[in-house]
C-alpha cells in the first residue's frame, strides 16, 4: 500500500497599503529557473497625515495577483508619471539588505523587506479604480469608454452613474 504525505506550512501573512513600483519580469538565473514577475512595493506606516513607507521587494506568486501584475506591466511600464496605490497581501517576508551604489566610494547597505505577493485586494491608478477582489470588478480603459453615456444623457443622470459605480 502506498501512502502519500501532503507538506505542511505555516505561512505568516500581513495585509498592507501602498504603492506599486518597478514593475517588472525578472529573467531567471541560467536554464532551469524560468522568468518571474516581481514588484516594490512602498506599504504605508504610521500617521496618515506624514506615513512612513516600509518597502517590501516581492515576488508574485497568486494566480490573480500574476494576471493583474501581467497586465498593469503591459499597461503602464514603469512609467514614473503613473501613481498605482492599492491593498495587497503578503506572505513569508523576511529583512535582508542590498547594496546601492555598489562598487562606488559611496556604497551603502540599505534595509529591505523581501517577500511573496499572494493576493492582491485593490488597486487605483491615478486615484482611479482599476481592480476591487471585493466585487471581482476589474475596470478597464477600453471598458471605461464603453460606458460613456450617449449625449441625450444629462449631466445629473450621469454624475449619479458614476457614483453608482
Amino acid at each position: 500500500m502506498t501512502q502519500t504525505t501532503t507538506a505542511q506550512y505555516f505561512d505568516m501573512t500581513t495585509r498592507v497599503v501602498g504603492y506599486f513600483n518597478r514593475l517588472r519580469v525578472v529573467q531567471g538565473k541560467g536554464k532551469k529557473q524560468p522568468e518571474y514577475l516581481a514588484l516594490d512595493f512602498s506599504a504605508l506606516n504610521g500617521d496618515a497625515d506624514a506615513p512612513e513607507y516600509r518597502r517590501f521587494n516581492l515576488v508574485v506568486k497568486g494566480t490573480k495577483a500574476k494576471e493583474l501584475i501581467q497586465q498593469l506591466i503591459q499597461e503602464f511600464g514603469d512609467s514614473k508619471d503613473t501613481k498605482i496605490f492599492g491593498s495587497v497581501e503578503i506572505g513569508d517576508f523576511h529583512a535582508d539588505y542590498w547594496i546601492a551604489n555598489k562598487g562606488t566610494p559611496e556604497e551603502e547597505i540599505k534595509p529591505v523587506l523581501k517577500g511573496r505577493l499572494l493576493k492582491v485586494h485593490t488597486i487605483k491608478v491615478d486615484g482611479q479604480q482599476y481592480y476591487d477582489a471585493k466585487t471581482e470588478s476589474q475596470i478597464t480603459p477600453a471598458a471605461s469608454t464603453e460606458d460613456v453615456p450617449s449625449d441625450s444623457t444629462s449631466e445629473s443622470e450621469t454624475d449619479s452613474e458614476t457614483e453608482a459605480a
